[in-house]
Parts: C-alpha cells; structure tokens; sequence
C-alpha cells in the first residue's frame, strides 16, 4: 500500500484513470447527478492523491536516490561527494571512514567508471536502520582496456543521523560471475 500511495506515479496514476474512467463512463451512460459527483470526488482524490505522493519522499525513495546520486559521484569522480556519503563511524570488519576513502581514492585513480546503472533495489528499513541490497553495471575503464557493462551485486547498510541516511557498511557480493570477498577484494580487482 505504502509503494502504491508513495513511491510508484505509474501504479497510482494507473488505478486513479481506471478508476475515474469507469465512473465517467456510468455517469454519461446514466446522467445521474449522483454518478456525476462520484465522478467530480473520484477526479478531485486522484489529483489529490497525485500531488501528496510527488511531495513525500519515503525512506526506501531517499535511500534509493543516495545510491544513484553515488554512483554518480564514483563515476565524475566527486570523491567529496562519495565522503559526505559515509558516516563517520562507518565499520564493515575491514575499513573505517578513513582508510575506505583511501583505497577508494586509490582505486579511482586507477580506473575510471563510466555510465553506472543501478537496479533490483531490496530496501529494508528498521527505525533509523536500512539495508538496500542492488544490482549495478558499468563500464570500467584502466589505461587502454575496457570492461563494458561489468556487472555486479551490492549489499549496503546505512544509518539515519538527523534527517539523512549515511552510509554505515558496503559489501560487493558479487562481480561478473565470482563471488568477492567484500569492497576490500574489490578495490584490488
């Protein structure tokens, strides 16, 4: 109920023209004033109803955009961006906030990212914790060789410090078709 009303246009806006169509098809096949309200009401709540979910971000809508907005970030790269992102006792068992912003600075510095795409988003949400497993491809580029749409199967933990969600963990399950041992194995890659 909450991704109809909130978080898909598409569904909302489907079953409020359904809807609104059917009644103004019994309403001209009638005439009735009462089909006619039903009608006028039906039309007033879809716009209604249209305009509160384009105003309401959910967490899952927030969560999502943070991920696109740094895959962005990788691919310019805007490594002040991709800091702001990560929480300040950020802790996955390998790397604290300082040490991942090394290795991912030597990383872009060694390859560039080009047109990343996410999807397959999985958002849980506990209270002022979430965790978004995706999917991800892009091409990835080292001097004169190119990997096209590499793909590859994330897992990323994140904590809500006042109004914003920060980036507690990052773990890459998955690159191309192997198993990797967590974004440590993956910058080496």
């Amino acid at each position: 109920m909450k991704t109809l009303l909130f978080e898909s246009p598409w569904q909302l806006g489907s079953l409020c023209f359904v809807v609104c169509a059917v009644l103004l098809v019994l309403w001209r096949r009638t005439g009735s004033a009462g089909r006619r309200q039903a009608f006028l009401i039906a039309l007033a709540v879809s716009a209604l109803l249209l305009m509160v979910q384009s105003l309401v971000t959910t967490d899952r809508e927030a969560i999502i955009a943070l991920l696109n907005e740094l895959a962005d970030a990788v691919a310019e790269p805007d490594l002040e961006r991709i800091e702001s992102a990560i929480d300040a006792e950020y802790a996955d068992g390998r790397h604290d906030r300082n040490s991942l912003m090394a290795r991912i600075r030597a990383a872009l510095q060694r390859r560039m990212v080009e047109r990343p795409s996410l999807s397959g988003f999985e958002v849980v949400v506990n209270g002022d914790a979430a965790t978004a497993e995706f999917r991800a491809s892009c091409d990835v580029r080292s001097g004169n060789s190119l990997v096209s749409r590499l793909p590859s199967r994330w897992r990323v933990e994140f904590i809500r410090r006042g109004e914003d969600w920060m980036v507690r963990s990052i773990d890459v399950l998955e690159v191309g078709l192997q198993n990797v041992g967590g974004f440590g194995q993956l910058l080496n890659f």
